[in-house]
């Protein structure tokens, strides 16, 4: 069962995110040039904080006291890279997709090892003093207003922010959950569409097998 809890719907009516399972045995490095030359004619550096869709994410940070001009948003802090010319790291096949789709539309993307997901996946708040610990292994005891992705025993990740060490996608995975964020202010038909193309790459280029899909708001 997947849900967003009613505190969190009551607090942010129009909350709500699109989640799929998929499994792909054999990753495999696809060039991703030609996605980023499309964004790159999609965007400026100097526009982006006028886009509707940044905005909508950064509002949604400020309301939890997260300063998203400090702590970007992932799918902004990826845009802001590729539009700088930085370039996105090569972290692994599959992760370096969905972050190419993410700067695309300019809406979150968080890739699990569905293999360490226990049981229910909730939409909550964080409680007060609750531990997380983020890709990476650095520790953060949370205030209580941080809304989070979590399953029946740990946090999966902070909602359109930050993923778990524990849940990462490793060299060993075969199995994925994908998360695909939506905030007040977003169209679910413009995560729809993420989720038409970025699934379509999948299946295409790395012979991804299509498992559960749910749109959940």
């Amino acid at each position: 069962m997947t849900h967003i809890h009613e505190s969190v719907r009551e607090k942010y009516p129009g909350l709500f995110f699109l989640a799929f399972t998929t499994e792909i045995e054999h990753p495999r490095e696809v060039d991703l040039e030609p996605i980023f030359q499309e964004i790159k004619k999609m965007y400026s550096l100097e526009k982006l904080t006028e886009n509707s869709i940044i905005q909508a994410y950064r509002k949604f940070f400020w309301s939890q006291k997260i300063d998203p001009t400090k702590e970007r948003v992932s799918s902004e802090a990826i845009i802001r890279r590729i539009l700088s010319r930085k370039g996105l790291p090569k972290i692994h096949p599959v992760v370096d997709i969905y972050n190419a789709f993410s700067g695309k539309y300019l809406v979150p993307i968080s890739g699990f090892n569905m293999e360490k997901i226990t049981g229910d996946i909730t939409v909550r708040f964080a409680e007060h003093n609750e531990k997380f610990v983020e890709i990476g292994g650095k520790k953060e005891l949370l205030l209580g207003r941080e809304v989070i992705l979590s399953d029946e025993e740990k946090i999966l990740s902070i909602y359109a922010h930050k993923d778990s060490e524990f849940t990462k996608i490793t060299d060993q995975t075969k199995e994925y959950m994908f998360v695909l964020y939506g905030v007040p202010g977003i169209e679910v038909k413009h995560v729809e569409n993420l989720f038409d193309e970025f699934s379509k790459f999948l299946v295409e280029h790395l012979d991804a097998k299509m498992e559960k899909v749910v749109l959940v708001g």
